[in-house]
């Protein structure tokens, strides 16, 4: 997908959810794909303050997950990991991350980043919808190497990895550590980088957001 094309997420004043596509779109590679929703009035881009998991579809195109959904099979698949494996007492699950991944500001996407979403979605200001089960349920969080993850839990969690998957809910998005220690978390929400296939342009409260295809 070509770095000219543009989403859009825009209110409708008729509340019906649209889907309108530039005509050159499907040719060129470029253009605007616009989605009309009902009110752009509560939506945020922070994944820690999101309460409602159907509201994800704003933070699903700009933010990887840690697991990722299988679009041939259906269910959980690859995402920032490409794989992962529980250990034999069950009280643990390591994650082994893609290499060569980035953000949109060029910073290197690391096992210490994964580290750190993870510990803000469950920090005492995390409104997340999961982030209770997650402080209820993760005793640790180990960073092996650059592309080495384990999470350590009080029992054994079968249903983690998909717990931590764009297939069932927006916990597992990837936030930069760098970005987000630099600037502050307002600025963060203001201008938030991601590493999905979308790239933030612009919010205008109560109008839309814009977000620019990245290669």
């Amino acid at each position: 997908m070509g770095i000219g094309f543009r989403l859009r997420l825009c209110a409708s004043a008729f509340g019906i959810a649209a889907l309108a596509c530039h005509p050159l779109a499907a040719q060129t590679q470029k253009g605007a794909l616009v989605f009309s929703v009902e009110t752009l009035a509560a939506q945020t881009l922070d994944p820690i303050l999101e309460q409602r998991p159907g509201n994800a579809v704003y933070q699903a195109v700009m933010y990887d997950s840690l697991v990722g959904f299988d679009l041939q099979k259906g269910g959980i698949g690859p995402g920032v990991a490409e794989r992962w494996e529980l250990a034999e007492d069950g009280n643990s699950w390591t994650f082994y991350l893609r290499p060569g991944q980035k953000f949109h500001n060029g910073d290197p996407l690391t096992a210490q980043d994964v580290k750190f979403s993870l510990q803000r979605q469950m920090a005492p200001n995390s409104t997340a919808s999961a982030a209770p089960t997650m402080r209820r349920t993760i005793t640790g969080i180990d960073v092996v190497d650059d592309l080495t993850l384990r999470v350590n839990t009080n029992s054994p969690q079968i249903g983690l990895p998909a717990s931590l998957s764009r297939a069932v809910a927006p916990e597992g998005a990837v936030m930069p550590k760098g970005y987000i220690e630099k600037v502050g978390e307002e600025e963060f929400r203001r201008k938030p980088v991601g590493s999905g296939p979308w790239k933030f342009v612009r919010n205008v409260p109560g109008d839309r957001i814009e977000f620019e295809a990245v290669d």
